[in-house]
């Protein structure tokens, strides 16, 4: 054969196997992208980190054994379908056959199980779980896959015949479809019927893995039994299985497999439910109005406290990384910083009145405010509030992706039954609201405070009214305008004329004027803030009218909300803002102390540099310029803010900044986590960084100098 026709050849087979080819690509980026060097690495890092180094020896086992056992169905996949694809292709579709030689048998057992051993290999080196489980654990998974697999084929042949003559007595075998019959018996290729019981193996698999991680079992810690990586993998190898099989179909009459997908995608799009909804619940609209900043400021000015300084923290977005950090700076603060006022002493909780956060902060903002016991934090609190806030939610934000967003995605008109002609309950359930994003919620949920699990804005905003605990913003963006959304406890005082046009001018809109009659769980709250980009969805209000909307629609077009970072990821604007209506409604000029919590450096290092240059960065540019620009600018704003604000309500503003030092022992910064977990190493950088910093000492000592009545230390 001439090398041009064997070329085309080559590339005809290169097509026609490329659905398990594109599935061990992922699996080998999957594990490329895990390490330090590469761009992929901080999404990809707690993917790896199957077990925490005290997980049990029984937890480690069984989550080891998952994670080998759906890394083996997936190397089934990509081997068995690949095998039948040649050995059908001549057949199925007119190809020039090949010769199933002992090289290429080789082949298809050795390309799959290179993907295993990089994937199960890397979460093996990368879980600092005890090794007494982790290799028991692989080698159970592998001999359970074995009996499942290897096994079971001699079974499954004997009971070939009986199958087939079932299909021929019931008139389900096809009459004339090449690929799919055995020319020479006249019945279905057994290669058919063993890939069905390996996609029938996997889809179990993968039902026995939704049951088993629901469960969230105590003796195990809490943890999920089946880890992050272990669903990854067998959806991947239902996509495997789903899309080879569609492919092997419509390729016999030249139809794209991206043709009825993009179909099936856009026809998604025509169902109301199909988006993603978070719950409102019900207020009375005789309840108290909205607390602002000049009634919290007047009443520190009329109590107690009104020689101490008011107390504002802003803290910033980051992910799990923000949540950890902001948790770790006011719990250390309040361990050590003490105020001693009208010969009482009270912690540095006491005297906060506002806490603005942003993203993965408005977690860590959320533990700590819901730790708050008759107006202050007890310091036997502090521990619980960082373990918290360290703990990962990746395995149950992968559970909402793997299950509902996966089955409503290929269904969305199941989302919304039972609802769809009737009201909203305030009930927690509900398949409207199930996702990767409520999932987020749940996990949130077992870890604050009985009391606190399921508080509201209005429960808050009541305490915030009566001392018992600081306001709270929980800065939020909407999709449709670009301006900020304000999930908070407290408000502004609303301008007298053009209303609206004034408040869009502001770039803020506020969830209690905005919803009035309705309310909001603060973790809730704290999710639609720190929704980061595609790991958890932009959501919109489903409303819980009585009534349909005027146009007939129970499914109102609210705006989405997404990730306060967008506008401002240090939570200074809303911090300045709140500030400032305060000031101007009351005379009074109390000293005022902002601690900004940064959770990644923000200096600069040198004169700005840059070696690239060519087509490639032309074409990318603009959108690294749009990424760099969003953080500088609005720290450069906020500086300013800062500035004008002093030299307008006299230099009684104090600031002390607690930023990550994220830089490893080299002086390289580290790569921010960019899911919701941290790895034991992320917990000892945080700790290290918390403990060993100058500059949180120097700072710690200025908080605590101007808190017990000093001037602020320049």
């Amino acid at each position: 054969m001439p090398y041009f026709e064997r070329g085309l050849q080559f590339l005809g087979y290169l097509y026609l196997l490329r659905v398990p080819l594109l599935t061990w690509a992922l699996l080998i980026a999957l594990w490329a992208g895990s390490f330090p060097s590469s761009p992929a690495e901080p999404i990809l890092r707690g993917i790896f980190d199957i077990a925490s180094p005290q997980s049990s020896v029984v937890a480690t086992l069984i989550q080891f054994a998952a994670v080998t056992l759906a890394a083996l169905l997936a190397g089934t996949s990509m081997g068995v379908s690949a095998r039948l694809v040649v050995c059908n292709a001549h057949l199925r579709f007119r190809a020039a056959p090949v010769e199933l030689s002992p090289g290429l048998e080789l082949i298809f057992r050795l390309v799959p199980f290179v993907s295993f051993a990089a994937v199960v290999g890397r979460a093996l080196m990368r879980s600092e779980a005890p090794w007494a489980g982790k290799l028991p654990g692989i080698v159970l998974g592998a001999c359970f896959w074995y009996v499942v697999t290897i096994a079971a084929r001699d079974f499954l042949s004997a009971l070939h015949w009986r199958i087939l003559t079932t299909f021929q007595a019931g008139g389900w075998m096809p009459k004339n479809e090449p690929g799919y019959l055995d020319s020479e018996r006249g019945t279905v290729e057994r290669r058919h019927l063993f890939a069905t019981y390996q996609f029938l193996l996997a889809l179990t698999a993968y039902l026995v893995y939704c049951l088993a991680s629901a469960l969230d079992l105590e003796l195990l810690g809490g943890q999920f039994l089946v880890p992050t990586l272990s669903l990854v993998l067998i959806v991947l190898t239902l996509g495997c299985w789903g899309f080879s099989g569609i492919a092997f179909f419509l390729d016999r009459y030249r139809v794209p497999l991206l043709l009825p997908l993009a179909v099936f995608v856009f026809s998604g799009s025509f169902f109301p439910q199909s988006d993603y909804f978070y719950q409102g619940l019900p207020r009375s609209l005789k309840t108290a109005g909205i607390l602002t900043a000049a009634d919290i400021i007047a009443a520190h000015e009329k109590g107690p406290d009104a020689n101490t300084p008011i107390v504002l923290v802003a803290t910033t977005g980051g992910g799990i990384q923000a949540a950890a950090w902001t948790a770790r700076v006011l719990t250390g603060l309040n361990e050590q910083v003490t105020v001693e006022s009208n010969g009482a002493k009270t912690s540095f909780s006491h005297h906060v009145r506002l806490i603005s956060s942003v993203s993965g902060g408005s977690v860590g903002a959320m533990y700590f405010t819901a730790a708050y016991d008759k107006g202050e934090v007890a310091k036997d609190a502090d521990p619980n509030i960082v373990s918290s806030a360290d703990q990962s939610s990746l395995d149950e934000v992968t559970w909402g992706l793997a299950y509902p967003d996966l089955f409503f995605g290929m269904f969305p008109w199941l989302k919304g039954i039972g609802i769809s002609s009737g009201q909203v309950r305030t009930s927690d359930g509900g398949f409207i609201f199930a996702d990767r994003g409520r999932m987020l919620e749940a996990s949130w949920r077992k870890r604050l405070p009985p009391a606190q699990s399921d508080s509201t804005l209005t429960n808050w905003r009541n305490d915030a009214a009566n001392g018992i605990r600081p306001a709270v913003i929980f800065n939020s963006t909407l999709v449709e305008t670009g301006d900020r959304y304000l999930l908070s406890s407290t408000g502004f005082i609303g301008p007298t004329r053009n209303k609206v046009r004034i408040e869009q001018y502001q770039g803020r809109w506020e969830f209690f004027k905005l919803y009035p009659d309705s309310d909001l769980r603060v973790r809730t709250a704290a999710r639609l803030s720190a929704t980061f980009p595609y790991v958890t969805p932009a959501a919109r209000m489903l409303r819980n009218d009585t009534e349909r909307s005027e146009d007939g629609r129970f499914y109102r077009p609210e705006p989405h909300a997404v990730d306060g970072g967008y506008y401002d990821n240090y939570g200074m604007v809303s911090l300045l803002d709140w500030l400032d209506s305060g000031l101007q409604a009351i005379p009074a000029r109390p000293k005022i102390m902002i601690v900004e919590i940064r959770a990644a450096p923000i200096a600069k290092q040198g004169r700005p540099r840059s070696s690239s240059y060519g087509t490639l960065f032309q074409l990318t540019n603009p959108l690294q310029t749009m990424d760099n620009v969003r953080g500088t600018g609005q720290l450069s704003h906020n500086a300013l803010d800062e500035i004008l604000m002093n030299r307008i309500y006299s230099p009684k503003i104090c600031e002390a900044t607690f930023e990550f030092d994220n830089n490893d022992a080299r002086g390289c910064p580290r790569n921010e986590p960019l899911n919701w977990h941290l790895t034991p190493e992320d917990i000892r950088a945080l700790e290290g960084a918390w403990t060993n910093s100058d500059s949180i000492k120097e700072n710690m000592a200025r908080v605590q100098t101007f808190l017990a009545g000093g001037a602020c230390p320049q």
